[in-house]
């Protein structure tokens, strides 16, 4: 790792500053991320939509529990992004099997529903540990650190604070004579086309946080190590010494 290289400035942080640090990230790179999600999601949503067209519920469920297939690629983006790289969407989607794969069960099942699991995705998937190694990595990293759990209760509460807001925006820009909608009927006894409604703007809220939420626990992981691993110390004794060379090099003139 080269620390030299990083984008953004390390040094001791809180885990909320940590988590805004991931927020300036992801409104830093929003478009690429968000993008990346929906390349992960749309396909799945496709799917499900083709195999229970019916079941709009099922549909968004299915979208919405495979979570764990769309953020990976995110966090591979970032990871390339806070060195000063940016690999191109079709890259990363290349690579999608391999970011993936490893753990894909566990994180589908018994992991799916894990409140701190933004901030343990990169321990998996950057570190590549499992097992004994991982449980002992996250015990380390992850000892008085509630913010991960903070920070996925946020993101619930906006992505239904979102989905509301989409659909009284709907409802709103439509003039009164052309307003097939009945608010009434929409929030509390959809029909078949209220209930799609709620689905599209519940994928659109989803799509517009994943990059906040997966940079957060990104941030909030960076962090960790830099608090345990001195890496803004590391990074000014690096500095200094580079100084120093520059100042006793002999001269060429």
């Amino acid at each position: 790792m080269d620390l030299d290289r990083m984008t953004v400035r390390m040094r001791p942080r809180l885990a909320w500053e940590a988590i805004d640090l991931g927020f300036a990230m992801a409104r830093q790179w929003f478009l690429p991320l968000w993008l990346l999600w929906f390349c992960s999601a749309l396909p799945i949503f496709g799917l499900a939509l083709l195999l229970f067209h019916d079941r709009p519920w099922l549909v968004i469920l299915l979208v919405w529990w495979l979570k764990p297939l769309y953020e990976p690629p995110l966090l591979f983006w970032l990871s390339r992004a806070l060195f000063a790289e940016s690999p191109a969407r079709l890259t990363v989607l290349r690579q999608w099997p391999r970011i993936t794969w490893p753990q894909l069960l566990a994180n589908l099942s018994w992991r799916r529903l894990s409140p701190n699991r933004s901030f343990y995705l990169p321990i998996g998937m950057l570190e590549r540990l499992s097992g004994k190694r991982r449980r002992g990595r996250i015990s380390l990293l992850g000892r008085g650190q509630q913010a991960g759990i903070w920070l996925t209760l946020a993101g619930v509460v906006f992505e239904i604070t979102l989905e509301l807001c989409f659909l009284f925006l709907l409802f709103i820009i439509l003039p009164e004579e052309l307003r097939w909608i009945d608010l009434e009927k929409l929030f509390f006894t959809p029909g078949p086309l209220e209930e799609w409604l709620q689905h599209l703007a519940d994928l659109l809220a989803m799509s517009l946080i994943a990059p906040f939420y997966v940079a957060g626990g990104f941030a909030l992981y960076l962090n960790r190590r830099s608090e345990l691993e001195g890496w803004d110390i590391e990074i000014c004794l690096r500095r200094l010494l580079a100084r120093w060379q520059g100042r006793t090099a002999p001269s060429t003139a």
